[in-house]
Parts: structure tokens; C-alpha cells; sequence
């Protein structure tokens, strides 16, 4: 139920996630912004779970059988991975913004 800019906004967060992922300075600049987004807007940690089935779900749906197990298993650690560093530091957003 999100807008298409929306999925395009997520696609774009994971992809940059695996290509960026070395550049220190870009990346946590980028995760930065995004996590003040997902705080403001309330993302709690627990919704990251039904966010990765919905994308894979929406991955095997939309390319059927080109959604091969090893596309989906790259794609789930790229959610994963980017996740991971959200939840972070979402989480120390909460601690030191209450």
C-alpha cells in the first residue's frame, strides 16, 4: 500500500546499501537521513520483518520466474544488511531524542 515513488525509494536504499556500503562517509550520511525519516514517522523495529516478506513477495510476484532462489537470497541480505544498520541507528535516535 505505498506509493510507486515510495518502492522506488526502498529498492533505491537497498541497492545503494550494496554498492556504497564501503564509503563510510557517503553511506552513513545517506542511512542518516533515512533513519530520521523512519523516526519521525514512527517505524518501529518490529515492522522491518514484514517489510522484507512484503519486498520479496512483491520481487516474485512482479518477475515470476526470473525470480530465482539465488536473486531472492541476494536481495533478502541486502535487506537485511541495510536493516540491521537502521534499526541502529533508529535506535539511538530514540534513546537520545526522548
Amino acid at each position: 500500500n505505498t506509493s510507486p515513488g515510495q518502492a522506488q525509494k526502498f529498492i533505491d536504499a537497498i541497492l545503494f546499501y550494496c554498492t556504497k556500503a564501503d564509503n563510510f562517509n557517503i553511506f552513513y550520511n545517506r542511512l542518516d537521513k533515512i533513519a530520521h525519516v523512519h523516526s519521525n514517522a514512527g517505524i518501529k523495529n518490529e515492522y522491518y520483518p514484514h517489510m522484507k516478506n512484503a519486498f520479496l513477495d512483491a520481487l516474485r510476484s512482479t518477475l515470476k520466474k526470473d525470480a530465482t532462489d539465488e536473486l531472492l537470497r541476494t536481495w533478502s541480505y541486502g535487506f537485511d544488511r541495510l536493516s540491521y544498520e537502521l534499526i541502529h541507528i533508529e535506535n539511538l535516535l530514540r534513546k537520545y531524542e526522548s
